[in-house]
């Protein structure tokens, strides 16, 4: 799949059911690794229309909180992160879908 097209269609998924987290998706193991420097790794953690939120960790510090955070777009994306965001970004689509399809019958 050209990079363009893994692009549009994580978009597609943010279209209908908005910016999400790697929080938000059941059954996620891990989150896109962006990048990685010395004992610092870049983890793509949040997704909206443009870009991903980065967030930058230090596993030997013992702590679970991020260091450092920055905005990445896209188009500056390796094609092997994109794919799998999109492998992500399709995982929360079956799953807001399945939410929605579940309360659809509901009096609210």
């Amino acid at each position: 799949m050209e990079k363009q097209e893994v692009i549009e269609r994580i978009q597609d998924v943010l279209v209908k059911w908005g910016e999400f987290g790697v929080g938000e998706v059941d059954r996620l193991d891990c989150s896109p690794c962006v990048a990685s420097h010395g004992n610092l790794v870049d983890l793509a953690e949040h997704f909206n229309n443009t870009g991903v939120t980065v967030e930058v960790y230090n596993p030997s510090s013992h702590s679970s909180d991020p260091i450092d955070t920055y905005d990445m777009d896209y188009d500056k994306l390796d094609i092997d992160v994109l794919e799998e965001i999109l492998l992500i970004a399709e995982t929360y689509d079956v799953q807001q879908q399945d939410l929605f399809d579940s309360c659809r019958g509901e009096n609210f």
